[in-house]
């Protein structure tokens, strides 16, 4: 099962080309709607393997799900930077790439830290960095905004 986060990217195939690349491979996929609860999703996923294809923090709640269903993990890099799938090793340019796992894979083990119930995969950013974090990102995400603007009506708001 591959779930897929519409928001996290940065450029590379569209969700309908990962989407389709996955369905021939044989997954059953799901792309995120505003408000659903991936977590709950990923926990009544009838399925033998979870995949996500987002940013960290969208892997990281699907890896807690692996986890505690003692199923294999699929990492889709398809984030703004996409930290974890570059330690682990994968192309972060490639997430059509890595789709291939799901015909012939290799698993390996990973360790995983926990803050809390709270897993994380990599890193985890406590205080003022985190804040940092999440300032730029928020700034990113109206950059992104604006620019769609400007090419959709040919305008920069004001």
């Amino acid at each position: 099962m591959l779930f897929v986060n519409p928001r996290s990217g940065k450029g590379g195939p569209s969700v309908e080309e990962l989407v389709a690349r996955a369905r021939e491979l044989g997954a059953r996929t799901h792309v995120l709607r505003k408000g659903e609860a991936l977590e709950t999703l990923a926990r009544a996923a009838d399925t033998d393997v979870l995949a996500m294809a987002g940013g960290d923090g969208s892997l990281g709640v699907v890896a807690a799900v692996a986890i505690e269903r003692a199923l294999p993990f699929l990492c889709v890099p398809w984030g703004t930077r996409n930290h974890f799938a570059g330690d682990a090793g994968l192309d972060t340019d490639d997430p059509l790439g890595a789709l291939e796992a799901l015909r012939a894979g290799e698993e390996r083990r990973i360790d995983v830290g926990r803050v809390g119930d709270r897993v994380f995969l990599n890193n985890v950013s406590l205080g003022v960095y985190a804040r940092l974090v999440h300032r730029r990102e928020k700034r990113r995400r109206r950059g992104e905004l604006l620019a769609r603007m400007r090419g959709k009506f040919g305008m920069l708001p004001s």
